[in-house]
């Protein structure tokens, strides 16, 4: 009602208080808003009532071609009002849905990697605790009292729940203090300072030490081992040394799980680093290092503004084509009817319609990352016709609709703000301002005051502003869904972690819970030692045994497969497997490939398994020695599709499987 009020103020004696320019200001208003919140019956009623009053007013008081020159502001904002209006009402309710949706491959993803993270860690215990208390049954000459310990040990660690990320923080050093001292050792600690990390950090650097460790007891024939704790809450290093035989570094197995996993692996999972020096007969350093810093690196990334933009709105195009083409052709009214207002003004109309196509050009291409030379190209061409724009128009025209050129940069400014180009866009919009004050105040463009100018200056700096607040809201309204669908990510991934973790230790402890645990569990409670100790140590070492292949092959043999490695192992054959402790699940034709292997009469002497993880595939080798025809023959019937050579000295097999 206050537009058609202004409009037929319009008919009111002295119509040039009211410059032309400025007549359809209210209307625009007007149907940007109905566009915006009506129907669209009622938007169209409305806005035919206001642009037909408009019309009949305008040709009354300045003739047809006045009318039709008005008209086409009023024609493009219910356009583009619309278009906006549908964007940020489904930018609303995505910001809505998010609230309650779960992105469920995300959700999927963090249940992959619990199990993957699970199976490491489970890996780590089978090696690091329950083989080694298996070993040190089998051995003869350990204190039985630390056996027992061990024993105990290794039981409570595989049965324990799996530790999830925690978010408190934990002192390294109270942690290092509680390191058991390798046997006929006495371990040193120093320290300088004392750190205080989150607990996954500080646990898994205890974990590693405590590997390290146990290879000195095992393999380094010291007489002295130290650890040396240097840093604080933002890094730290913890130095191992012992001056023990030593070793070559580059000579360890890559599948070796003491030193790539156990040590270097766990470091690695919380984003530390394992550095190991060694030098045969002069002792071994391990330096296990973190920062907080190389550590937020590979953090969360914060959400930008194009990114959230992106977020609210799959496709800114379309929204952007409906906001800006309506004006970018409705302006070819004024253009057109102005070509001989100044002999420049063709010159002018070609400057609009290089500008029009680049800004088509921007929108299309506003679904990818634009050449940001090209963009600054565009907005110097944009600037620069600008200013000579003002430079040429008629010196009074600057109220009324020749001054066209002055509005007509509006379009790709909003292109530009859009697609985060927001400086370039502030820049463009700065110059042409203050060309205008400085022709205004110079005397060049002719008017009584600024005042005068200021709906030729508001109407580029209105589509500025209005793009802004636009985008602005849109961009929130992205980041909303960003982070409620991180939160709820987050809350759903966590709840599916636990529940991967816990399922996947379940399993696993139920493949060597049948034997191997309990057997521990005796040993640890003064069974077995004391009752017979050699048949202790013997079930010990066959355990053993199952436990190091359930660690390089987790999950492939079952009971009869088993039984029958053990036998063949009994009878003197030496089996070797080799593979990735990676690998979550074998292939299962590496069970068939052993049963054949060891299923003839005579057992042989040597069986050597490899497994090399390929991209999409699984490179099985199989070695036994000495040949022999009758298993060359079963070793081909498991695998047809496989290479079987059979010769005097070894049967060999290769066959490659797809992954699952």
């Amino acid at each position: 009602m206050a537009a058609l009020v202004t409009v037929l103020a319009n008919l009111a004696p002295a119509p040039v208080l009211i410059p032309l320019s400025a007549r359809p200001t209210p209307v625009v208003v007007a149907v940007i808003l109905v566009a915006g919140f009506h129907s669209k019956i009622r938007t169209w009623l409305i806005c035919s009532t206001l642009g037909f009053a408009h019309v009949l007013v305008t040709v009354w008081v300045g003739g047809a071609d006045s009318a039709i020159e008005g008209l086409w502001p009023i024609l493009a904002a219910p356009v583009a009002s619309a278009a906006v209006t549908k964007v940020l009402r489904a930018a609303g309710t995505r910001a809505d849905q998010a609230q309650q949706s779960l992105p469920e491959a995300q959700v999927v993803e963090a249940k992959a990697a619990a199990g993957r993270a699970a199976h490491r860690d489970f890996q780590r215990i089978l090696h690091d605790d329950v083989s080694a208390a298996l070993r040190a049954v089998a051995t003869v000459g350990i204190d039985r009292e630390a056996v027992r310990a061990a024993c105990g040990e290794a039981v409570r660690r595989a049965e324990q729940e799996p530790r999830m990320p925690a978010e408190n923080a934990e002192s390294l050093e109270l942690l290092l203090a509680d390191l058991p001292s390798p046997a006929g050792l006495e371990l040193n600690l120093f320290s300088e300072g004392s750190p205080t990390v989150p607990a996954p950090v500080a646990r898994a650097t205890l974990d590693a030490a405590r590997q390290v460790l146990v290879n000195v007891e095992r393999h380094a024939r010291a007489s002295g081992v130290s650890v040396h704790l240097r840093g604080d809450n933002d890094g730290f290093t913890v130095r191992i040394h012992d001056d023990g035989v030593g070793f070559r570094p580059a000579e360890v197995r890559g599948t070796s799980v003491g030193l790539r996993d156990s040590v270097t692996g766990r470091m690695a999972d919380v984003g530390g680093k394992a550095t190991i020096v060694s030098v045969p007969g002069r002792g071994t350093t391990v330096e296990l290092s973190w920062s907080a810093a190389d550590a937020a690196e590979s953090g969360p990334v914060t959400q930008s503004w194009v990114q959230g933009l992106h977020a609210a709105v799959d496709d800114v195009r379309g929204p952007l084509a409906a906001v800006c083409f309506p004006y970018l052709l409705s302006m070819a009214i004024p253009v057109v009817r102005h070509l001989d207002a100044a002999p420049s003004m063709p010159w002018l109309a070609g400057w609009y319609g290089i500008m029009a196509a680049a800004t088509a050009l921007l929108i299309s291409r506003a679904d990818r990352p634009f050449p940001r030379a090209g963009v600054r190209v565009a907005a110097l061409w944009t600037a620069a016709g600008a200013v000579w724009a003002l430079l040429v128009i008629p010196a009074d025209s600057i109220q009324t609709y020749v001054s066209w050129p002055v509005g007509a940069i509006g379009p790709i400014l909003v292109v530009l703000f859009t697609l985060g180009l927001r400086w370039e866009a502030t820049i463009v919009l700065l110059i042409q301002q203050c060309a205008l004050a400085a022709l205004v105040f110079g005397g060049v463009l002719h008017t009584q005051s600024f005042v005068e100018a200021l709906p030729a200056a508001m109407s580029s700096s209105l589509c500025l502003v209005s793009g802004a607040v636009i985008t602005s809201t849109i961009a929130k309204l992205g980041k909303v869904v960003l982070e409620a669908g991180a939160e709820r990510t987050e809350i759903a991934s966590a709840a599916a972690a636990r529940d991967s973790r816990l399922a996947w230790r379940s399993r696993r402890i139920d493949e060597i819970g049948r034997e191997i645990l309990p057997f521990l569990r005796d040993v640890a409670t003064g069974g077995g030692l004391t009752d017979d100790p050699a048949a202790t140590r013997h079930r010990a070492r066959t355990l053993e045994w199952m436990a190091r292949d359930e660690l390089h092959i987790p999950g492939v043999l079952d009971t009869g497969s088993r039984r029958r490695l053990e036998t063949a192992r009994l009878d003197g054959c030496v089996v070797t497997i080799q593979a990735d402790t990676d690998t979550m699940e074998p292939p299962r034709v590496v069970r068939d490939l052993l049963e054949s292997a060891l299923s003839t009469s005579v057992t042989p002497r040597e069986v050597i398994l490899s497994l090399h993880p390929e991209p999409g595939r699984t490179i099985i080798s199989l070695v036994c020695v000495p040949g022999d025809s009758q298993r060359a023959g079963l070793l081909r019937a498991t695998v047809p599709a496989g290479t079987v050579d059979d010769e005097p000295e070894a049967t060999c097999v290769e066959v490659s499987v797809a992954a699952r």
